[in-house]
């Protein structure tokens, strides 16, 4: 482990300097979720002008074997829900689809309907005309 405590005179409190960047303080507070340190925090350097040396020091102690199986059971029953929902998340979307697939054939269905409706309308009227003008040509025809 590449660390160096250096006392810190004004507070009393012990610091940790990166041997790497030996003017960089670590403090930068992470969590590892990896499966051998599980939910266990660090700090971390976080380099000089951006170069990330890989140097760390862990905060908390070490967990028991029965914590990690644990946080793992839990961390794998999150992981289990969230693709669930993941998928519950697809198929909804595949269904709003398919509505939107029917509103449209049936937005399509009632223009087609209020054409028929106008045509038949059109034609009654055309037909009544006719019917009005044979009457109107007996009327005259007998005057």
């Amino acid at each position: 482990m590449n660390h160096l405590k250096v006392p810190n005179k004004v507070v009393g409190l012990r610091i940790t300097m990166c041997l790497v960047h030996a003017s960089v303080v670590m403090r930068l507070l992470r969590t590892s979720w990896t499966n051998a340190n599980p939910r266990r925090c660090f700090r971390g350097c976080p380099g000089n002008m951006g170069s990330y040396c890989g140097t760390f020091q862990w905060v908390d102690p070490p967990m028991c074997r029965r914590s990690k199986e644990v946080i793992l059971g839990l961390l794998n029953r999150i992981s289990d829900y969230e693709s669930e929902v993941k998928r519950a998340d697809e198929r909804v979307a595949k269904m709003q689809e398919v509505v939107r697939h029917h509103q449209r054939r049936l937005r399509w269905a009632l223009v087609g309907s209020a054409l028929t409706v106008l045509i038949i309308l059109s034609l009654m009227s055309l037909h009544f005309l006719g019917l009005m003008l044979d009457a109107l040509q007996t009327e005259l025809v007998s005057w």
